[in-house]
């Protein structure tokens, strides 16, 4: 949300309103809200900056003059400082007039617009040209009067007088900062949810900063991007049209570092979780780099809770630059700056330390006014003046957050103005930062100053828990899925979308911008889809297989049901068999029935067990357990040799049995009585 005019500005003001009268300065009884009997004039566009020879021009609403009076136009003497101009802002403290002119309001030229439009000449060889010879800021009273001359409203306006073209002094480097798209697109059951109304309103915004041609960063949600893309290529118009836009400003402009989707880097230092914020950056840079064609720089928008900590977690991946609000920060020492802070300093990030602007409380408290749009940017433009009148001659800059509370018609009489001047220089953040001279002490050293966090939203225990589990998910899923391997297919796009959908899960599961319900929800998403690829892969649960020899094959079939393919490996065990092709065999189950023929050797006969475990590739995820009883009927080695050593001995012993008694056969018959013969 856009500040308004802190309480404490206002006292100060009521404060400077008494000093003024004592200083001699001429004092109004007339507000820009309060013009006497009627309201004040209301300003449809007007010129800002003038140079010798241009035209300081007004356009007036018509409604809020009396069509038979007339408009009269004082300007004032230039204002001195920061608090005088606020000062004039409301009316008061006024200096004398310097020229003055009053027309009659049916005699006024009509602009495009409608708007009766006052034009006066500083072109001072011109009849009636104005001659202002100092630079600087100027009230301008706009008087809208009565046929009878009487005032009816008054509207305190400035122009700007910029200095002759000798002059070489450094513009005010203005770095606007632009926050849209905060909310995350993705949902816990996988769909973007893009709300085509929402984003009518944010291309009306873009509008001016798309076509304004001047750098602006964008602070956007890379998962809210995401949602917009996909919702433009699904035909969405309004989503098509932010798009283009988002794209037209990354071009001629800058993109913020950011995470993913709202987060705090304190948080999640806090939490244990600093590896989450270096994924939240890669991620967003991914989004920023696919989708808009533009790497984010090294500049970190802070929230209010940025402390040392988080600091040194941002300088560890790669953020260089801060840009934090007035009271993120402790005070300036006393005497060491009496003028506006507009330079960068330094604040501690543990063992180093990082550059930072502050923005300017009374700039911010200009935007987000219920003024005419003219009159609420000039009011921004005359202060971002102010801040350069003040050191001209040093090299500075400021930084100006803009957000959806800012109307469009605010930022288009904005960049129109930063187009035409030379005081101010609309550059992209880190330009900012290279440019301003930085602040430093008496001695020569750079300021540092200490930051002043609030107390960050803290991380659920579960969450915290949970993230642990889900990137275990997430790193088995995308192995499952062939994801990042070397040689997968290079049309698995459907892969790859499903692994970054689990990635953003995780990411929004940290993000400040959801209830700890949501995040719970995301970090259940994740679970939910690793469960239904770990359950599509079954196997039978038990099977029994016969070997007739030694060397054979083991016939194994997996079924994916699922409806993609996935990268398993299957790790096989027994302590009796061996595996000429290893242990591990890769696989790829495309969706139904796959067989695998594992070759297998038998070390020994009878029963043997193998135990087949499918994982994916990283091991991290079991898809199935298989159970076999091998029946080895084939004889092993070495039973063959004693089989056969045992065949060999029995053949040796029967050949000598028999050849014993074969002999002892023969001797016997011949010692037998009816051997001998006759005589004997």
């Amino acid at each position: 949300m856009t500040a308004r005019t802190p309480r404490w500005w206002r006292g100060v003001a009521a404060l400077l309103v008494a000093a003024a009268a004592l200083l001699g300065l001429t004092p109004t009884a007339v507000t820009q809200e309060d013009g006497g009997k009627g309201s004040p004039p209301v300003l449809l566009h007007q010129r800002t900056f003038v140079a010798t020879g241009d035209a300081f021009e007004l356009g007036i609403d018509p409604a809020s003059v009396p069509a038979d009076g007339s408009v009269e136009v004082v300007i004032r003497g230039r204002v001195l400082s920061r608090s005088e101009l606020e000062l004039t802002t409301t009316g008061a403290g006024l200096r004398s007039a310097v020229y003055q002119v009053a027309r009659a309001a049916a005699e006024l030229p009509r602009g495009d617009d409608g708007s009766l439009v006052v034009a006066i000449s500083f072109d001072p060889d011109e009849p009636g040209g104005l001659n202002l010879r100092s630079a600087g800021v100027y009230p301008v009273e706009v008087r809208a009067r009565d046929a009878e001359g009487d005032v009816v409203g008054t509207v305190v306006t400035h122009l700007v007088r910029e200095p002759d073209e000798a002059d070489e002094s450094p513009p005010l480097a203005v770095a606007l900062l632009a926050r849209t798209l905060e909310e995350p697109s993705l949902r816990p059951d996988g769909e973007r949810a893009v709300d085509e109304v929402a984003l009518a309103r944010t291309a009306a915004w873009l509008t001016p900063l798309a076509a304004g041609e001047v750098p602006v960063a964008l602070a956007v949600s890379p998962d809210a991007l995401l949602g917009v893309a996909e919702r433009a290529a699904a035909g969405g118009e309004q989503a098509a049209v932010v798009l283009e836009q988002l794209r037209a400003i990354a071009a001629t402009g800058d993109v913020l570092a950011g995470p993913f989707a709202s987060t705090s880097p304190d948080a999640l230092v806090d939490a244990g979780l600093d590896g989450e914020l270096s994924r939240h950056l890669d991620a967003a840079r991914r989004v920023a780099v696919e989708v808009l064609g533009r790497q984010p720089g090294d500049t970190w928008w802070a929230g209010d809770d940025l402390s040392e900590a988080g600091a040194e977690a941002l300088a560890e991946v790669g953020v260089a630059n801060v840009v934090v609000a007035e009271e993120q920060v402790e005070p300036l020492r006393a005497g060491l700056l009496s003028l506006s802070l507009a330079q960068p300093f330094l604040v501690p990030a543990g063992r180093t330390e990082l550059d930072a602007l502050a923005v300017d409380d009374v700039v911010l408290a200009h935007l987000g006014t219920d003024l005419s749009p003219a009159l609420e940017a000039n009011r921004l433009l005359t202060e971002l003046a102010m801040l350069w009148f003040e050191q001209p001659g040093i090299s500075r800059a400021a930084a100006v957050p803009l957000d959806e509370d800012v109307r469009p018609e605010v930022l288009a009489a904005l960049v129109e103005a930063l187009r035409d001047t030379d005081v101010l220089d609309p550059v992209v953040p880190g330009d900012a930062f290279d440019r301003a001279e930085p602040l430093v002490q008496p001695g020569g050293d750079r300021v540092d100053r200490e930051l002043l966090p609030e107390d960050p939203a803290p991380i659920a225990a579960a969450v915290r828990r949970g993230i642990d589990d889900g990137r275990t998910q997430v790193t088995g899923m995308a192995s499952l899925l062939g994801v990042g391997r070397a040689g997968a297919d290079p049309d698995g796009e459907a892969a790859r979308a499903r692994v970054a959908t689990g990635e953003a899960h995780l990411l929004l599961a940290t993000s400040t911008a959801l209830t700890r319900a949501d995040q719970e929800a995301h970090l259940e998403a994740v679970a939910t889809e690793v469960r239904s690829l770990v359950d599509a892969v079954s196997t039978p649960a038990h099977e029994t297989v016969t070997l007739t020899a030694r060397d054979g094959t083991v016939p194994m079939t997996v079924r994916n049901d699922g409806d993609v393919a996935l990268h398993v490996v299957v790790h096989l065990s027994s302590t009796k068999l061996e595996f000429p092709d290893g242990q591990d065999v890769p696989l790829v189950l495309e969706p139904g029935s796959t067989r695998l023929d594992v070759p297998v050797r038998a070390r020994a006969s009878g029963s043997i067990p193998l135990e087949a475990t499918i994982t994916s590739p990283d091991g991290s995820l079991v898809l199935a357990e298989l159970d076999y009883s091998i029946r080895s009927t084939a004889v092993a080695g070495v039973g063959v040799v004693l089989s056969a050593g045992a065949a060999l001995f029995l053949l040796v012993w029967w050949a000598r049995h028999w050849h014993r008694t074969r002999r002892s056969t023969k001797l016997v018959e011949a010692r037998h009585p009816s051997a001998r013969g006759p005589g004997h």
